[in-house]
């Protein structure tokens, strides 16, 4: 058999097995559909394309999940459980697996809620030793509660150490009719990682009672508050609403050139729709150049930055290279977050960009 027609061979017997798994009905549950699924979700997740590692792609972890959730213990499955939880960490949430999935398996939710389990347990565990090494401290949390508490009416939650700016912006501010701004930390990394307690998400909504509209500056926070807080735990009656949102045809109206790399936040690009937000920048064309092909994961944003900054590293130096490879000129990189504007900004030459800098400011850095 020539090679063209092994590889027509191929394909044909994948269409086949992907048209069964799609309309049999058999397979159809989160990871079980995974573990007989022939998908090639892998090229997708910027994970096991960096550590190129075929246990960690998208359909690699949700079969192992699979082989848990039948009663296979840790060691059978991973070698222990401290790599089992190592594969479950293995993912920063950004959701690109979902989209090439036929059967549109949310694996970043999986993967999350099986840590939460996971981490539960060892919470139990660890209670008596003091061992609390990425929970929220219970001080820390208390504070921040207090801090929420005394908010009320329209509020803006901004980045950690972005409130002089915001403050030195009246205007903007005005417009969205803020009367309150606090830079108090969320604590998205934590459940995003499942070391938050149910508990404690019920606590935070309760504590942000008073306030008829929440303005979020992070898509990471915002993501936390409509997700966690609101939807899952139905804590929360405020809205809860994003800069981005407000902001999104000033910036959309303002001409870039060739030069200039516009990174979105996967939060609202891939999460936020999955909730009913609107994020207007799925109006393809309004931003050309800009939108799509450039939403890849950089490694900035979420816990996998924290938990694993070397990984982190190498998927914005592929993040960078991917731009690179798709011919942009990478003379200014304006970023959709304040995590990837951080992230990126010891990773290249090239002048990394907030977006409200870059909207509110100017390319010239005179104040509109």
């Amino acid at each position: 058999m020539s090679l063209i027609q092994s590889i027509s061979s191929t394909l044909k017997t994948w269409v086949f097995k992907k048209k069964l798994l799609k309309f049999s009905g058999r397979f159809r549950q989160d990871p079980e559909a995974c573990f007989y699924c022939p998908e090639m979700c892998r090229f997708s997740c910027p994970t096991a394309e960096t550590l190129k590692d075929n246990t960690v792609t998208p359909r690699g972890k949700m079969s192992l999940l699979h082989l848990a959730e039948r009663g296979f213990s840790a060691e059978t499955i991973a070698g222990s459980e401290a790599q089992r939880n190592w594969y479950l960490e293995q993912c920063t949430g950004c959701g690109r697996c979902t989209e090439y999935c036929v059967y549109e398996n949310d694996v970043a939710s999986n993967l999350m809620n099986e840590r939460a389990k996971y981490f539960s347990r060892e919470a139990v565990l660890k209670a008596g030793t003091g061992d609390d090494a990425g929970y929220v401290q219970p001080a820390a949390f208390s504070d921040m509660l207090d801090e929420l508490r005394a908010l009320e009416g329209v509020v803006l939650l901004c980045e950690p150490g972005r409130r002089d700016w915001w403050r030195a912006h009246p205007k903007t501010l005005d417009d969205l009719g803020v009367a309150e701004i606090s830079e108090v930390q969320l604590p998205f990394r934590e459940w995003d990682w499942g070391k938050l307690a149910d508990i404690q998400i019920e606590a935070i909504g309760e504590a942000l009672g008073d306030c008829t509209q929440i303005w979020v500056e992070s898509p990471e926070a915002a993501w936390f508050l409509a997700k966690a807080v609101k939807e899952d735990r139905e804590s929360l009656s405020s809205e809860v609403r994003l800069v981005w949102q407000r902001f999104f045809a000033l910036l959309a109206a303002r001409e870039f050139g060739p030069d200039v790399s516009f990174h979105e936040s996967y939060h609202l690009s891939r999460l936020f729709p999955r909730l009913g937000y609107s994020i207007p920048m799925y109006e393809r064309g309004l931003m050309p150049f800009h939108s799509g092909w450039n939403s890849l994961d950089c490694g900035g944003e979420g816990f996998y930055q924290l938990a694993y900054p070397g990984t982190a590293r190498e998927i914005g130096v592929r993040f960078l290279h991917d731009l690179a490879k798709d011919g942009r000129a990478l003379e200014k990189i304006v970023c959709q977050s304040y995590a990837c504007t951080q992230h990126l900004h010891g990773l290249t030459d090239a002048k990394v960009v907030y977006w409200l800098d870059e909207l509110v400011e100017g390319a010239d850095g005179s104040n509109s």
